[in-house]
């Protein structure tokens, strides 16, 4: 009996020890997040040293990194980036009126024919003017070709190595199958023949031709043409209806010769038809 009392006090005892125990653990648990606490309000994240080398400060070196940043001409320009993506959107939504015009460049060249008349224009076999659109029109057996042409800019009015050049227009023909044509701007063009397209620009002193491959196209209706040289990368580029059909190396070399923008349309058939250009545009420009 004695011996069950005693083993009863006894454990009694150590419940007792071991609560006292974890009550003081738990009590300094406690206390030390106190002190943790207390002490993250004294030395916040920013005032500390940005490692065990250094006497710098995370919030310095942070402010170091942002300015850098902001002063590093090339942010945001890779691949996918904010500033690039917004560089190469199709469509740049500012608000109407933002761009002024004293905004516009000083050093362009920009001539915009809409073919009210062709007044100025050198013409062969039968060229017309009408309704804003250039007709050149071919005819079995009496014509065999139509041409209008004209120089926007003459040998000494600019150093035409150093300008990039832009052609662009709206075209078709009434038979575009049966139908040959040329739509050139200072020996970069487009030529066009049996219902396909593709594009030039004349070399060694237009004693040859570099073309791209053929792109095959309905020119039975109004299709949208651009070409385009940039003079930094030495690159022309060719695009019907904003597609890309191809690209060429341009090396180009400094000619003393008059700038022509050339219109012909060639017979190759026995069927009379027209070739038909409007809202005809060409640039010579420095920015790229």
């Amino acid at each position: 009996m004695k011996k069950n009392v005693l083993k009863n006090q006894l454990t009694i005892e150590n419940k007792n020890m071991r609560f006292k125990k974890l009550f003081c653990d738990g009590a300094l648990f406690f206390l030390l997040i106190c002190v943790i606490i207390y002490l993250m309000g004294l030395f916040t994240w920013g005032s500390l040293p940005k490692d065990q080398t250094s006497n710098q400060l995370i919030s310095e070196a942070i402010t170091e990194a942002i300015v850098a940043h902001e002063e590093d001409p090339t942010a945001h320009l890779g691949v996918g980036e904010s500033l690039e993506q917004h560089k190469n959107n199709e469509i740049i939504d500012h608000p109407a009126g933002s761009v002024l015009p004293d905004k516009q460049d000083m050093t362009d060249f920009n001539i915009d024919v809409n073919f009210q008349s062709l007044d100025g224009f050198n013409t062969s076999g039968s060229a017309n003017a009408s309704a804003l659109r250039l007709s050149l029109y071919v005819e079995s057996p009496s014509i065999n070709t139509s041409r209008a042409y004209f120089i926007p800019f003459q040998e000494d009015e600019y150093s035409e190595d150093s300008y990039s050049m832009l052609l662009q227009c709206v075209s078709w023909f009434s038979n575009g199958t049966l139908s040959d044509g040329i739509i050139e701007f200072s020996r970069l063009g487009f030529e066009v023949e049996h219902g396909r397209i593709r594009g030039y620009y004349w070399t060694d002193g237009f004693a040859s031709q570099e073309y791209t491959a053929w792109y095959t196209v309905d020119m039975n209706s109004m299709k949208a043409l651009r070409a385009q040289y940039f003079s930094l990368e030495g690159i022309a580029r060719f695009y019907v209806e904003g597609d890309l059909i191809g690209e060429l190396e341009y090396p180009f070399t400094p000619q003393v010769e008059d700038v022509i923008v050339d219109l012909k349309h060639t017979r190759n058939s026995e069927v009379d038809s027209y070739l038909y250009v409007s809202s005809l545009k060409v640039s010579l420009f420095e920015k790229q």
